[in-house]
């Protein structure tokens, strides 16, 4: 008889979720457990023919989120798709929030950075690629892919960086 297994943080499957160290899953449970309802609302208040996936634009914004921990040094860059890159712009501007986050879940500030280093030229040459490994990633750890999300090749160009910045920034890069 087979043995029935549980489900991670998020939905992690179960054969990742045994395997991930006892803080990586600690940093999942704070992903899971991020209240984003003000964020949703807002997005709501621009999209509001997405109040019945909300929830699950959420789900999947902190499963895109918790990429740079289950994969920490990805193959290629990793990008969301629309409505996942959009509420992850709600979230990014409650910033004493997303700081919080950031500082339990990384260690450090998690940037969202759009078009690095001629990243639209290499979208044009790898828009494919980086929508597949995304999805890829997304469905090796998490399972099935919510296709309505995440079956598209539209993904936005930006990517989740973890970088060592301290805030406020020293005088000297204020000007």
């Amino acid at each position: 008889m087979r043995q029935s297994r549980t489900l991670g943080p998020l939905g992690l499957l179960s054969q990742h979720a045994e395997a991930v160290p006892d803080d990586t899953s600690r940093k999942l449970r704070v992903l899971a457990d991020l209240d984003l309802t003000p964020e949703k609302w807002s997005l709501l208040r621009h999209q509001p023919e997405q109040r019945l996936m909300i929830d699950v634009i959420e789900r999947e914004l902190k499963r895109f989120l918790s990429l740079p921990i289950l994969v920490p040094k990805p193959d290629y860059s990793l990008a969301p798709p629309v409505l996942i890159d959009e509420l992850w712009h709600e979230l990014i501007l409650n910033t004493p929030k997303y700081r919080t986050m950031c500082d339990a879940v990384y260690g450090t500030y998690l940037d969202h950075t759009p078009n690095p280093q001629g990243y639209a030229r290499e979208l044009a040459r790898t828009a494919g690629e980086i929508a597949e490994y995304t999805r890829s990633l997304i469905g090796k750890h998490y399972g099935g892919l919510v296709q309505s999300i995440w079956a598209t090749d539209i993904m936005r160009p930006c990517q989740p960086d973890v970088v060592k910045c301290t805030w406020p920034p020293p005088k000297s890069e204020l000007g």
